[in-house]
């Protein structure tokens, strides 16, 4: 069993448990229907055959490609290594990014600085327009150039 699967399953079992009690639940075992090891137990069961069919479906739907034989051989599976979502598996536990898809950055034009937003003005320098005429900043898209005149708007 891959080193991710136990606590994947345990954090379904978990938010299925929790999803088991409200809203209708808890009502049931305060009023004596059911039990909270009850409870406990058909949330297991759904969080493991939920987990098998993920699992399952994976080998059936990349078993066999090249990318998911490399990822087997390294010893990691397809559903708890690399698809399962975010609250069920930390981002500390996700792959790495590879060599062949190095993170992609942005800079600012103007000050060199890391861009997070492109549609964000600069967060350092506050650059966000060049002149099209000779690339010197301006205060905005429709703005004139104070170096060399240009008006977009011909005012």
């Amino acid at each position: 069993m891959p080193r991710n699967a136990v606590k994947v399953i345990a954090r379904f079992w978990v938010i299925c448990f929790v999803f088991a009690l409200f809203p209708f639940g808890l009502p049931a075992v305060l009023a004596g229907v059911l039990s909270l090891p009850f409870l406990a137990f058909i949330a297991l069961l759904v969080a493991l055959g939920f987990n098998f069919a993920q699992w399952l479906g994976h080998r059936l739907l990349f078993g066999g490609t090249p990318e998911y034989e490399q990822l087997r051989a390294s010893g990691r599976d397809a559903w708890f290594d690399v698809s399962c979502p975010w609250p069920f598996r930390s981002e500390s536990e996700q792959l790495p990014p590879t060599v062949d898809e190095p993170a992609i950055r942005w800079y600012c034009k103007q000050c060199g600085s890391e861009a997070f937003d492109l549609d964000a003005p600069c967060r350092v320098c506050g650059f966000e327009y060049e002149c099209p005429v000779c690339g010197s900043p301006v205060n905005g898209e429709f703005a004139a150039c104070n170096r060399c005149g240009n008006d977009p708007l011909g005012k």
